[in-house]
């Protein structure tokens, strides 16, 4: 059985993805980001589905230390990255957040 102080410093789980640029650390997202993500596709801030694939990569790359790379003043330009690098960072956020393949796009269509 986990002790309280074992639980809060669980680490993120995550994966080294190579980019045509390099390689990125993508990790999990935080319990709040989550919550964030799962409201905006319940469709109370529709204004959160613009850019929604930089928008993951802004919450779940990371440093080796495990810090966010990435803050949400990020997410234009990130957003305008030449989609092979954004794709496999985005493909890797999602598997690791346990989110289907074809999640956003059908909350899209809704």
């Amino acid at each position: 059985m986990l002790t309280r102080e074992e639980l809060l410093a669980a680490p993120f789980r995550f994966e080294d993805v190579t980019t045509p640029r390099g390689v990125v650390r993508v990790r999990t997202m935080s319990a709040a980001a989550r919550e964030r993500f799962e409201a905006a596709m319940a469709g109370e801030r529709k204004a959160d589905l613009e850019s929604i694939r930089a928008q993951w990569v802004s919450v779940c790359c990371c440093d080796e230390a495990g810090s966010p790379l990435f803050g949400q003043d990020d997410v234009p330009a990130l957003a305008l990255l030449d989609y092979s690098i954004i794709a496999p960072l985005f493909t890797a956020a999602l598997r690791l957040n346990g989110m289907g393949e074809n999640a956003v796009e059908e909350a899209e269509k809704n």
